[in-house]
């Protein structure tokens, strides 16, 4: 994975152990008592992301703590001389303690805090004897990165050390007399934070088309430091208030047709620039969220409490106002999430996600997210718009020549993106029910993935007891970059358009009735 900030830490360990004992007596503190460890630590300083890079990649200030289980075994903090040289590295010595008289390789946990001051409102002050569980448990509820000129790095890593593999130090200073360990570790610093990015285009041009306002909903109170154990990050509550990120209106003059849009290269930083208005002059950058969707235009199936992050867009044709909610998905520390609106004459806004990680790469070729390009709603095999409510017959057991004459049976095509896995799912009455999957006439099995070839899927009567029973059928499909909890697809129109009779206003599930028999 790339990322910014790639730190190598060559240990020189120093130990008067007893295989040692001896020859190194006056230069340690004592046979027996421990040894010092020199440490040097070479930080990388990429120049990075195209808005205030310099920010984004500065490291003002540094600490790092070591531990051996609970045990605090060394404490470096600097916040001058660390300008990078002229191979965009950073360096400095660090002096460790290994317990006295251990030959044994030890497990040493290190903990890196970078611009400490761009932290507003901590939970506590960084100090030199911080231990490992207020490390752990140190949040802050706010950033000041421009004010500061810098934003909040850490990481947190184990490395073990091998006493016996020892030379002498090269340090020189108040490191003389040390032993250096005989290896190399790397570090990465990451970001403590996510990123936001806004695109906005017309779809056709003379459309007066402008951003009138901007606001996240679901702002956390509070960012961990060092990423927590999820039961701990799920429970990172939410401010009351929104936060608005764009106040003042502006006009949208990049236009991006369908046909534009189908050849643009969405990895590449230019061509999104070239083809689209970025409305954030200045970063965005937002706390980790556990809660995510993977569809823009709805909430996640695994956010039922609704905590995830929502960008709310103001915005007016010809001087028409609407409001249109983009869902954001998990966010994650050190993740640029760019989002790519387009706006058409007929008031309907495509959204496309791209994740990726933080960097100063060429592409942001990490990770993509496309919305997949699917059937909306889906149709009856005629292809003929729904106007009675859907049901399904049980006709034959499973196996039987019949068992399919009184499924319900629709046509679903996803085309994009290549390689989009997704799943028919029955939301209620399993078991009394299933779903079977055609092609080209033939059955396919899971998994099955966009297609420039339609399919029919057929949800099957299997328990002749249970008519009038309710099952609810649905679309699933999990983003290419993120293979968490799945999504519903909306398959069933639009909210206030609902395509099939009788599914309420549930744009995301069919609600299909069994009955005795089907009506010719």
């Amino acid at each position: 994975m790339k990322t910014l900030n790639t730190i190598y830490l060559w240990l020189m360990l120093a130990a008067c152990v007893l295989a040692l004992a001896g020859c190194v007596e006056e230069k340690v503190s004592g046979t027996g008592e421990g040894g010092n460890i020199s440490v040097k630590m070479n930080v990388n300083a990429r120049g990075g992301s195209d808005i205030q890079a310099e920010m984004e990649n500065a490291v003002k200030s540094l600490r790092v703590y070591a531990f051996i289980g609970q045990k605090q075994i060394g404490y470096y903090r600097g916040t001058t001389g660390l300008n990078p040289d002229a191979g965009g590295k950073i360096s400095f010595w660090m002096d460790l303690e290994l317990p006295p008289y251990s030959a044994l390789v030890q497990d040493v946990w290190f903990y890196l805090v970078a611009n400490e001051d761009a932290m507003l409102r901590p939970s506590a002050t960084l100090r030199e004897d911080m231990t490992r569980d207020e490390l752990e448990k140190f949040y802050f509820g706010e950033i000041n990165a421009r004010g500061y000129g810098a934003v909040p790095m850490a990481v947190k890593q184990s490395q073990k050390i091998d006493p016996n593999n020892l030379k002498e130090s090269t340090a020189g200073g108040s490191h003389n007399g040390h032993l250096m360990w005989n290896g190399t570790v790397e570090f990465e610093l990451e970001r403590v934070v996510g990123k936001l990015g806004m695109y906005f285009a017309a779809k056709e041009a003379d459309m007066n088309l402008s951003i009138e306002n901007i606001t996240l909903l679901g702002v956390l109170q509070y960012n961990y430091l060092f990423h927590p154990e999820d039961a701990v990050w799920r429970e990172v509550p939410s401010l009351d208030s929104p936060f608005e990120l764009l106040t003042t209106s502006s006009p949208v003059t990049k236009v991006m047709t369908d046909a534009d849009y189908e050849l643009l290269d969405k990895t590449d930083p230019e061509s999104i620039k070239k083809g689209f208005n970025d409305f954030f002059s200045v970063p965005v950058y937002m706390f980790e969220n556990y809660y995510g969707s993977g569809n823009p235009n709805s909430w996640g199936t695994a956010d039922t409490e609704h905590k995830g992050f929502v960008v709310r867009v103001t915005y007016s044709i010809n001087g028409n106002q609407s409001v249109k909610d983009i869902y954001l998905p998990q966010v994650k520390r050190n993740k640029y999430c760019v989002v790519l609106n387009r706006i058409g004459p007929d008031d309907v806004i495509t959204v496309d996600y791209m994740v990726a990680d933080w960097d100063d790469a060429d592409a942001w070729n990490d990770l993509t997210f496309e919305y997949p390009t699917y059937s909306n709603p889906v149709l009856p095999l005629d292809g003929d718009k729904p106007n009675t409510p859907p049901v399904v017959c049980y006709t034959g057991d499973e196996g039987s020549s019949t068992e399919e004459d009184g499924a319900f049976s629709v046509l679903f095509e996803m085309t994009a993106p290549e390689n989009q896995e997704w799943a028919p799912t029955l939301l209620t009455g399993v078991g009394n029910f299933v779903c079977k999957v055609y092609q080209n006439g033939k059955l396919v099995d899971a998994p099955y993935q966009a297609s420039p070839n339609p399919f029919t899927i057929k949800v099957i009567a299997r328990n002749p007891d249970a008519v009038g029973q309710i099952v609810n059928f649905g679309i699933t499909y999990s983003p290419i970059w993120d293979s968490g909890s799945p999504s519903l697809l909306m398959i069933n129109g639009t909210q206030g358009d609902i395509a099939w009779p009788g599914s309420g206003d549930r744009a995301d599930v069919i609600t299909i009735r069994q009955v005795s028999e089907i009506q010719k």
